[in-house]
């Protein structure tokens, strides 16, 4: 099925291929995906990668991040890539994987590598695992970041572009990383759920092709002969499931802890350096700590905000002002504030210095025409700082 489960299992077989070629692990993995719900974008594929850093403790590889770019993104290099596939494909008759990628690779000008996805794995139980609390509202987030220190951290951000993290959030204690790294996914049944009428569509083709008299379509019985074998995934190789996770962290961990030394790639431009020059999108920010739920860290499970009773620098706080208290002449009974930094005698005062946040006004839609009467928006306190400071107790 497509789905998280066969995305988690893409990226690790992804991850593996390319570190028992370049022959190490690497400190900091960066994955570029779509905003897909249903593959990456999803709490089973976040904590498959929280998951791997536990289970890789012992390896170089301590940082992940999963970058999501907007919708309707300027191309970066994934998409050039497959656009010159496309290219290199249009026009060609191939019959099999091996025809296709022998076109590109003939044809693109650069060195092309390719997998299969020959086993998929049962990540979804990783959601009744102990250690795992349910993750929520993941989708106004286009960064997230995991790192080990000590513990599993977590960070996230709204967009790529944004240049502040959120604050860090410890996913799993220190103590927990050990029962978690023991967790490993079942093998699915790899097989296709139209498997005869794929046979029958073979057999009906090779008829096809055995009667033309002339052309392109004589010779094809090794192709033939290779298509049944896929379909009973009795093909050799790459193509043949049973690959079990064990057998993966195995080959991960026997890796050489330091990048063996040889000639450096050429250079290449970030594809996140062009998400730098094209942000795009009027959307006003959110704060980073408001987007995504953790039960139990960030949440309860019934998805109110744990909160600190600590007032530190940079608190959000709601004053209740003086009696008189008024904003552009409309009197307004609290204030939104936040906690400047304080001297050591105004902290033994239990006093601090705040900034307030005044409202501004905007104009009411009555749907008439004619002008707009400006009033007081309320809903707007956070979003228009003014310099006036006051101490409150």
């Amino acid at each position: 099925m497509h789905g998280a489960e066969m995305q988690s299992s893409s990226l690790l077989l992804n991850l593996h291929q390319v570190a028992m070629k370049e022959g190490h692990l690497p400190k900091h993995w960066s994955i570029g995906a779509d905003n897909t719900r249903k593959e990456t974008k999803n709490q089973i594929t976040m904590w498959m990668l929280v998951w791997l850093l536990c289970a890789l403790e012992d390896t170089p590889l301590w940082m992940i991040d999963v970058i999501f770019l907007m919708v309707g993104h300027t191309h970066n290099k994934l998409d050039r890539l497959f656009s010159r596939m496309s290219v290199a494909l249009a026009g060609r008759d191939y019959f099999t994987i091996v025809g296709m990628l022998g076109h590109i690779k003939a044809s693109v000008a650069c060195d092309v590598e390719s997998g299969h996805l020959s086993q998929t794995w049962g990540w979804k139980q990783l959601q009744e695992h102990r250690c795992c609390p349910t993750m929520r509202n993941l989708d106004p987030a286009h960064a997230f970041r995991f790192y080990r220190s000590g513990g599993i951290y977590m960070q996230w951000k709204q967009w790529c572009t944004d240049e502040q993290w959120c604050r860090s959030v410890l996913l799993v204690p220190e103590e927990h990383m050990q029962p978690l790294a023991l967790f490993r996914p079942p093998c699915l049944d790899m097989q296709f759920s139209t498997g005869q009428g794929i046979l029958d569509w073979i057999n009906r083709f090779e008829v096809w092709c055995s009667s033309q008299p002339v052309g392109n379509y004589k010779d094809f019985d090794a192709e033939f002969q290779w298509l049944r074998a896929l379909v009973h995934h009795q093909v050799p190789g790459e193509y043949s499931p049973g690959t079990t996770v064990d057998t993966l962290l195995r080959n991960l961990k026997a890796l050489p802890h330091s990048k063996p030394q040889g000639p450096r790639a050429p250079g290449s431009l970030q594809s996140d350096t062009i998400t730098q020059l094209f942000p795009g999108g009027d959307i006003p920010p959110i704060p980073a700590e408001h987007l995504v739920k953790i039960d139990g860290i960030t949440h309860t499970a019934g998805g109110r905000p744990l909160r600190s009773k600590v007032i530190h620098p940079g608190s959000l706080l709601l004053v209740r002002g003086p009696d008189d208290t008024n904003v552009l002449g409309t009197p307004v009974r609290f204030l939104v504030a936040v906690a400047m930094e304080t001297n050591a005698r105004m902290s033994r005062d239990q006093r601090t210095i705040v900034v307030w946040y005044v409202p501004d006004t905007a104009p009411v839609e009555n749907f008439r025409g004619g002008g707009k009467k400006l009033i007081l928006d309320i809903w707007t306190l956070g979003q228009h700082p003014q310099c006036d400071i006051a101490a409150s107790q």
